[in-house]
């Protein structure tokens, strides 16, 4: 009984090795094989972009996943991969990108993606867990986020991010006058884009 066991367990190993190794390297085959996405050929581009381009702008109409996959897939591969990153995500309100967090932490605690990644959810939630930034178990020492939430116009002083993901920050609310607009760019250039290292 423990020799066949064993074996089970070795041969189950041999069977997902590849497959853990592809969910580690590919975004496409991770939303596929550990969250069972049914992914569209845009979805793709998407994903090209967000792990192949350095800056990327992504357009398309609503509906089509753009925030699913920058705002959740992406931000839970990329900790996986390297729990040391730091992502801050800015939407056009605080609650949207405090619920961008909800999603990940739902997908960092699925048995798929620990059976990939391993539990990089600190244990017992603490202070370093809450709704506006977590902090994943990792091996540096570091006082900025993992992930951090913030809304569009706010203040960034002593943060520090890898990667900036912005989502739906340009709204027809914010944006209608050139006053509003000229106020959403010095907010990007002086607040968010200096935050990248």
């Amino acid at each position: 009984l423990m020799r066949g066991s064993f074996l089970d367990i070795v041969q189950e190993e041999m069977s997902q090795g590849p497959k853990r190794k592809e969910a580690r390297s590919s975004l496409h085959a991770y939303s596929t094989q550990v969250l069972g996405m049914q992914n569209k050929w845009f979805h793709d581009k998407i994903y090209t972009m967000l792990t192949e381009e350095k800056r990327a702008l992504i357009l398309l109409p609503r509906g089509f996943g753009k925030s699913t996959c920058g705002c959740s897939i992406y931000p839970s591969w990329a900790l996986g991969r390297d729990p040391n990153v730091r992502i801050i995500i800015a939407s056009n309100t605080f609650a949207l990108a405090k619920m961008y967090l909800r999603q990940i932490e739902q997908i960092l605690s699925l048995p798929s993606y620990i059976e990939i990644f391993g539990n990089i959810m600190p244990d017992p939630r603490s202070s370093t867990w809450t709704d506006v930034e977590k902090i994943v178990v990792r091996s540096k020492m570091m006082p900025d986020a993992s992930l951090l939430a913030i809304g569009v116009g706010a203040a960034t002083i002593n943060r520090r991010g890898d990667i900036l993901i912005l989502d739906d920050v340009v709204t027809p609310k914010n944006s209608s006058s050139p006053i509003q607009r000229e106020a959403l760019r010095t907010w990007f250039w002086q607040a968010m884009y200096p935050v990248l290292e």
